[in-house]
């Protein structure tokens, strides 16, 4: 019966983690806090069946992936190994544009190849118009 109250404490203690994630809303479909949700999610019902023996293995491995997920929402390696390079203002408006779901689903669509992929993702035009629509969304 403890190792039940145990398995629940752990379950919401990682659900409660997890909502204090950040949510990209212009990265809707592959947001990080919905990945890692889902994935406990599933490793709990994977495991409901666990024999009683497994429990306090599964339990330990679960408190471990509780720390780890604090670690990195404390921004715990960045304050550990600072970095001296920050990037440059555009570029990361630039990276936010790309991985947008807008432009995710207009790379999608187009046919591709090797030299395109490698130089270039968008038309010039293209990036002007996502970034301003994502700048006006801001």
């Amino acid at each position: 019966m403890a190792e039940k109250k145990q398995v629940i404490q752990l379950y919401r203690a990682l659900l409660k983690v997890t909502k204090k994630w950040h949510y990209d809303p212009t990265r809707a479909d592959r947001s990080i806090r919905d990945h890692i949700t889902s994935q406990i999610h599933r490793q709990f019902r994977d495991n409901i069946s666990a024999s009683s023996s497994q429990v306090p293995t599964l339990i330990e491995h679960g408190k471990n992936e509780l720390s780890a997920l604090k670690q990195l929402q404390s921004n715990y390696f960045d304050q550990m190994y600072p970095i001296t390079t920050r990037l440059v203002p555009e570029l990361t408006q630039k990276s936010k544009v790309l991985l947008s779901d807008v432009s995710q689903s207009k790379i999608k669509k187009r046919k591709w190849g090797l030299a395109d992929k490698i130089w270039g993702f968008t038309d010039s035009k293209d990036d002007d118009v996502l970034v301003s629509k994502n700048k006006s969304d801001q």
